[in-house]
């Protein structure tokens, strides 16, 4: 078990042992890992975050995608600048092709150096794995990360982390709080997302489905909740594929 040597101030009891997805960079077996949260379902292959040499600039950085800062739930626990202009979700669904922010601007903004660590790509080995221990030893800012992991990525990749495409870390929130992002039109003006968008848009629908908070196999939804949809297409998916 990956922890931190003294108390930390956690957003949730549920986040205490996610330091342990840090044993990912131990992997030295392996050139490249994709690592998953384990809430997460692949809607769409995701084999060119293993196979694109382009994924990762170099091997002593990491790619992944931003986190959402909207702060839709009005949780108290975010920074004052965590809101809508200054989310890099906001940044891509304002664009053709919906890109996420060009390295080039990431300083220009705190909230575009947060990632959402639930997907990331990285490359396994001694060194890397060694300086990750180290930061979680004796980083002074440790006690105060909220989300454990993954602020701890973003800090020791500062500047060396690569954002990915909204797809391949889709939060299940996104339906509602970015729709522009979630869903799109046929050549008959229907709206369309999902598993259809994949198969009538070129695949640039989502690819990984983020089941953040509530999950569909746990937790029951309302069918007038804004997340009955996401949670309905992995039921959906489970009986298809069974």
């Amino acid at each position: 078990m990956l922890e931190p040597r003294g108390e930390v101030e956690l957003v949730a009891e549920r986040f205490k042992h996610t330091w342990s997805k840090l044993q990912a960079f131990a992997f030295d077996d392996y050139e490249r890992v994709v690592l998953l949260d384990c809430d997460m379902v692949v809607f769409s292959n995701i084999d060119s975050l293993l196979e694109d040499p382009d994924s990762l600039p170099s091997t002593d950085w990491i790619a992944a995608y931003h986190s959402c800062v909207c702060n839709p739930l009005n949780q108290d626990w975010y920074e004052p600048d965590c809101k809508p202009e200054n989310c890099a979700y906001s940044y891509s669904q304002s664009r053709p092709s919906a890109p996420p922010p060009p390295l080039s601007l990431l300083p220009t903004k705190r909230t575009y150096t947060l990632l959402n660590s639930g997907l990331v790509v990285l490359s396994p080995s001694p060194s890397l794995y060694s300086r990750i221990v180290n930061y979680l030893h004796t980083s002074p800012t440790i006690a105060s990360m909220a989300l454990p992991d993954q602020d701890l990525l973003a800090e020791v990749f500062e500047g060396r982390w690569k954002p990915l495409s909204w797809r391949f870390n889709a939060i299940k929130t996104l339906r509602w709080v970015h729709p522009k992002l979630w869903f799109a039109r046929d050549q008959g003006g229907k709206r369309i997302e999902g598993r259809e968008r994949n198969e009538k848009c070129g695949g640039d629908g989502l690819a990984v489905l983020h089941y953040i908070v509530e999950k569909p196999w746990l937790d029951l939804v309302h069918p007038s909740s804004r997340d009955a949809e996401t949670h309905r297409m992995v039921v959906v998916r489970l009986a298809r594929d069974a």
